[in-house]
Order: structure tokens, then sequence, then C-alpha cells
């Protein structure tokens, strides 16, 4: 752990670790489990620090965990969590106007035309048939 990280005025380390940054650290990991000790190795923070981001990532449902051992717990992201990864909010697909395929509505004058005639029969001047999947 690197001794240059800033102390506030009772020699303890300040806070820099966000979730997302644990979170992240779990992604990263070469395996499916991680242990506090492994991620604050990776975040450059204790392992208490990053066991105590870990219990906040648990009470929101962010993450599961299983002790495996005396005094070892293993922690990994849950299936939504995963799922959330997998979005790419920057993707244009989020921007688009949603609309249903056809660039026209049909009008309640078609619709009309066609359930009166049972959707056969001859087509009133004017109208322009339409054809409905």
């Amino acid at each position: 752990m690197s001794q240059d990280r800033e102390r506030n005025d009772h020699d303890q380390y300040v806070g820099t670790i966000s979730l997302e940054d644990v979170v992240e650290a779990i992604r990263q990991t070469d395996s499916p489990v991680a242990t506090a000790k492994e991620l604050g190795e990776l975040l450059d923070c204790s392992s208490e620090a990053a066991r105590q981001k870990l219990i906040t990532l648990h009470e929101q449902g962010r993450v599961e965990r299983r002790t495996v051992g005396a005094n070892a717990v293993v922690w990994w992201l849950t299936d939504t969590e995963d799922t959330i990864a997998e979005i790419n909010l920057d993707d244009p697909f989020w921007e688009a106007e949603a609309h249903t395929g056809d660039e026209h509505e049909p009008s309640v004058r078609t619709i009309s035309m066609i359930s009166s005639t049972g959707g056969a029969g001859r087509v009133p001047r004017g109208v322009t048939p339409r054809r409905f999947t």
C-alpha cells in the first residue's frame, strides 16, 4: 500500500475509494470471486477499507458473500450487477426515438373501412388500401 496517500488531521487515510471503484476492481480480478485483501491491494487501500465498501455493496444487493474458512470471506458480483455492466449507456441506441416500425399510423377511417368490410371487399374511392401484418 502506498504511503503517500492523503491523510486527515487524525492521521487517518482520506476516503477516496468509491463503491464503483470496488465493483470495477472485482470485475478486473482473474477469479469469479475476490477477497477484501485482494481488492485492497488492487485499490491501494487497506483490506479493512475494502471490506467496509464490500459490506455496503452487500447491503445494497450488488455483491454476494460466502465464508469459506475460519476467517476467509469471498465476494462476487450479483447477476444484476453483471447485467448492468454489459449495458453501454453511451450507445447511440439509447438516444434513438422510439417508433412502431411503420412510418404512418393507420387512420381511424382506414381501420373502420377494413373492419366494416371484414378485411376484404371493395375499397372506397380516395382510400389507399393498406396491408397490416
